[in-house]
């Protein structure tokens, strides 16, 4: 059986519009201990449609 990270790899790998994206030094609040991380992923997303 896969390891859970090496799920989600697999997961990204299968389409060319996903990425995988780690918040170190963070818990699962993500938005509240790395904001910047949130930030950059939405942002990076706008981009990506314009």
């Amino acid at each position: 059986m896969p390891s859970r990270r090496q799920a989600q790899q697999e997961f990204v790998a299968a389409a060319p519009d996903r990425r995988f994206v780690t918040a170190e030094r963070s818990s699962h609040n993500v938005p509240v201990d790395r904001p910047d991380v949130v930030i950059s992923a939405v942002q990076d997303m706008v981009n990506q449609v314009r």
